[in-house]
């Protein structure tokens, strides 16, 4: 039972599948901004650890060992992740309505539903803030009270990490936005696609069946109003859950089945749906042969390999001691999309319904008053049962659920982007801070000589551009794994190498300015000092 949900996918399921690639990616997603949280964490402890050099030379001179002042600093910093964690919580319980608003979901959060959550969050944030706090912890115990007490250089860890931690933070936002984009636009593409079919102004209304024989008196009715064009029913619509049926031709061997997706429709289907026909006749009042007929879509004609469509019949076999029957094919409709726009157009054949069966009553309106057609078919609904509540939605609306998952995923990737868009500023403000306490005497020699407060900015955002070009070059292969999932679509958007490099240009500048923001402050400060200051510091 709880693999329904992600892991299978019949007939007649209760609703869509979920599918557990987005589990993945989503999950992916979370660690990879916990990872750069922590990278923050590193940089930022580090870059302020010389305001911290004192305190530790001090703890040294009376008597505190290296292992004394790693606890003490892994201690402050798993206490940060408990903290981090408390906030978490409210969090989590403050945004869940939002978010399952968002994701058309009622997921339930109660870390005291079982025993188990409790621990596991706690040993989860002790674990994030030794992985975190380990290397900054590290390198403060390390500063000699010597060096400290002097004015010889403090270092505060390699800077090649720190700059390979900032271009990884870059490559996770850029393959981020990346997919964002991709996601945008293929739901995009989607969406606007041609479904083969008129979906504006069609009216559904469901469980036709209540009517029971009174079905063709409504419809009748129903059209008599102005801005009612056609009517029809059918059991299954568009983005419905068709019935997969196994077919053989006339002529054909027992063995050699073919499976057709397969719905029920009456006359004027075709007309209420604004379908086209792309040979022969869809079902006629005037022939009442059509009753034992069928029509197919093109793909069923290029599934079953036929060259002369009309002349074809299917055969359904007889029961025990009686002989088979004949179903000719009158006419093949124009393909359209009856299921996900994920898939190719699957072969279809569509049947007359000889009475009311269950499913949809399909009303194509006008440019007329919605609302007063809304109400007219009300009443004339309540007229033939009033036991049975009158309940209507519109196609454009339940085509469009299709395309939910893909436009839930484009909505939290977007919220990631955002968040891994502030981490990394976050980052790049440790960076920043490191770069101009390290080089607080450059600057001032470069200032004494003449340099101006734009030179020096510059000079200490190249190292941010640099960066992120690195980071560029390194989320290249989010290209390809674009292609890779836009592969899972039969109707992908058209993503080629060009069009990649123009989005990573414009994703790049977008973060570029963003980093921008970020350093100018730290940058305008160390540029703006005081040369005599900076110089006399050292």
């Amino acid at each position: 039972m709880t693999d329904i949900h992600l892991h299978s996918d019949l007939q007649y399921e209760h609703e869509p599948n979920a599918n557990p690639l987005y589990v993945y990616v989503f999950l992916v997603a979370a660690i990879l901004m916990l990872t750069m949280a922590g990278f923050n964490f590193m940089n930022l402890a580090t870059a302020r650890s010389t305001t911290r050099a004192r305190e530790v030379g001090l703890r040294k001179v009376v008597g505190s060992k290296r292992r004394q002042l790693v606890i003490q600093f892994l201690t402050e910093s798993i206490l940060l992740s408990i903290f981090s964690l408390l906030v978490a919580v409210a969090m989590v319980y403050l945004f869940l309505p939002a978010y399952n608003n968002m994701i058309q979901l009622k997921l339930q959060f109660d870390i005291f539903d079982h025993s188990w959550i409790i621990p596991v969050l706690v040993l989860f944030a002790i674990f994030v803030g030794i992985a975190a706090g380990s290397y900054p912890a590290l390198i403060l115990a390390s500063f000699k009270p010597s060096a400290v007490f002097s004015s010889e250089k403090i270092s505060s860890g390699r800077s090649l990490l720190r700059k390979v931690l900032i271009v990884l933070q870059f490559t996770v936002t850029i393959v981020i936005l990346m997919g964002t984009i991709v996601v945008s636009r293929q739901l995009n593409y989607m969406q606007k696609k041609d479904p083969g079919f008129n979906k504006e102004n069609l009216l559904l209304i469901h469980r036709s069946d209540v009517l029971e024989g009174g079905i063709d008196a409504f419809k009748e009715q129903a059209v008599q109003h102005t801005n009612v064009i056609n009517v029809a029913n059918t059991n299954v619509i568009p983005s419905g859950s068709y019935s997969d049926n196994a077919h053989w031709l006339e002529g054909w061997d027992r063995t050699e089945i073919f499976t057709l997706a397969t719905s029920r429709v009456s006359y004027d289907f075709d007309k209420a749906m604004g379908m086209e026909m792309a040979s022969g006749r869809f079902f006629s009042r005037d022939m009442p042969s059509d009753s034992f007929a069928v029509v197919i879509n093109e793909a069923a004609v290029n599934a079953l390999g036929l060259e002369d469509p009309l002349t074809k019949r299917f055969v359904q076999p007889g029961d025990e001691g009686e002989e088979d029957s004949f179903i000719p094919i009158i006419g093949v409709v124009k393909d359209y999309h009856f299921a996900s726009m994920q898939a190719e157009i699957g072969p279809l054949a569509m049947y007359f319904m000889p009475g009311n069966f269950e499913g949809f009553i399909t009303i194509r309106l006008g440019d007329g008053n919605k609302t007063e057609t809304i109400a007219f078919l009300e009443r004339t609904w309540n007229e033939f049962k009033q036991d049975a509540p009158f309940e209507y939605s519109w196609m454009d609306e339940e085509f469009d659920k299709l395309f939910a998952t893909e436009r839930r995923t484009s909505q939290i990737l977007l919220v990631f982007s955002f968040l891994s868009i502030f981490i990394t500023c976050l980052g790049l403000l440790g960076l920043i801070s490191y770069t101009t306490n390290q080089r607080t005497r450059e600057i001032g020699i470069r200032k004494i000589m003449g340099a101006s407060v734009q030179i020096i900015m510059r000079l200490l955002s190249r190292e941010v551009a640099n960066l992120l070009i690195v980071s560029g070059l390194i989320s290249i292969p989010a290209y390809f794994g674009a292609r890779a999932w836009l592969q899972k679509f039969a109707y992908p958007i058209n993503f080629q190498m060009g069009i990649f490099f123009l989005v990573l240009f414009l994703v790049s500048s977008v973060v570029l300015l963003l980093a921008m923001l970020t350093v100018s402050y730290h940058s305008y400060k160390a540029a703006t000092a005081n040369p005599a200051d900076s110089i006399r510091s050292e």
